[in-house]
């Protein structure tokens, strides 16, 4: 089963189906049965709202499909984690839309060792915020694009140092911000006097980052 937003306004939820899917919106009413995608299809698998804006920089001409996948893997070094992840993302679409080009993403925060993803729930954020506040931690973002037999992959990394934040701070963040869709409970676009400084990719500290998916999309042939 998949949810993704097939038209720019209808949110679908949506049925493997021998020759494609059936797609149903909110009210429950049929979407129709979607024709098997052809290789000019672009398809971002995500939920993500700031990805989605993202990846309009590049093209407006592609369409949403929620992963459908497990993301409970055994822990592994930062960077092979968020790789491991973006590439389950996108196999789960890619297996429903076998000739469209899709492209999988993920994001980890991680400092001493320790990965955070999203919070679980508001204390969950508070928590994190709390072990960023006042130092430098590193983010990862990683990049599948599948497109027929290409594979093509990539991985950013920046650095974020975050302020000196007070309790009290904090809680009016999460309030505020709700940054509970975000690998460690914050986004760095919020502003709030949260972040002191960073290196690298600013696109890849929000969770997508243009030019690496830029050139994937030009390694699997999708571009030219």
């Amino acid at each position: 089963m998949f949810t993704g937003n097939l038209q720019p306004t209808n949110l679908f939820t949506c049925f493997g189906v021998k020759g494609g899917l059936i797609c149903y919106n909110q009210t429950g009413n049929m979407g129709g049965q979607l024709p098997k995608a052809n290789e000019t299809m672009l398809i971002l698998a995500s939920n993500s709202p700031r990805r989605r804006e993202l990846l309009k920089r590049i093209t407006s001409d592609f369409e949403v499909v929620s992963p459908d996948s497990d993301e409970n893997i055994p822990l592994l070094p930062p960077e092979l984690f968020v790789r491991k992840l973006a590439r389950i993302k996108a196999e789960s679409v890619f297996s429903a839309y076998p000739d469209a080009a899709v492209i999988g993403s993920d994001t980890v925060v991680t400092l001493g060792g320790k990965i955070y993803g999203k919070p679980n729930g508001r204390e969950g954020a508070i928590a994190m915020l709390k072990e960023l506040s006042g130092r430098t931690h590193e983010v990862y973002t990683a990049v599948c694009v599948m497109r027929g037999a290409a594979i093509a992959e990539g991985t950013e990394r920046s650095t974020v140092t975050f302020a000196r934040l007070s309790h009290d701070k904090i809680a009016r963040y999460v309030d505020e911000f709700s940054p509970l869709d975000k690998a460690g409970s914050y986004g760095i676009q919020d502003g709030f006097g949260i972040v002191r400084k960073f290196t690298g990719s600013f696109e890849n500290i929000m969770g997508f980052p243009v030019e690496l998916v830029r050139s994937l999309l030009k390694e699997a042939g999708y571009i030219g």
